[in-house]
């Protein structure tokens, strides 16, 4: 008498499989490096590590061959956020971040990376 009770209250599972979104695509960046400043002195360095999150539907073919003047590009930001906080010696890693995602979204167009991961930040004694 009580599996009846049991088995009429249980809800019917669906055998559906869950739609799962499509996984991004990862290109691992060449790594970075960029003198900090305190004051004229370059007191330590800036190591980087970073992995670019394109959208699943991005050519990641398309997008590795634009890797050399996006590495240009990020050296020159990283080189001018260096040199911007040269007053304290530090460089504000999330700020980094979203500079460099900035560049990267607008040289891969619209759409194409959707986001940027630091995979491994290093500060270097001078």
């Amino acid at each position: 008498m009580l599996t009846g009770f049991f088995l009429a209250g249980s809800p019917a599972r669906a055998e559906e499989p869950a739609e799962t979104a499509p996984a991004p695509i990862y290109i691992d960046l060449p790594n970075l490096a960029a003198p900090v400043m305190k004051g004229r002195r370059v007191t330590k360095y800036l190591m980087l590590t970073l992995k670019m999150e394109l959208a699943p539907d991005a050519d990641p073919e398309a997008a590795n061959g634009k890797i050399p003047r996006l590495q240009d590009a990020f050296l020159r930001e990283t080189y001018l956020i260096a040199r911007e906080n040269k007053s304290s010696g530090n460089v504000d890693v999330l700020t980094l971040r979203d500079r460099l995602l900035e560049i990267a979204q607008q040289m891969m167009g619209e759409g194409t990376v959707t986001g940027l991961l630091f995979v491994r930040t290093q500060s270097v004694r001078a």
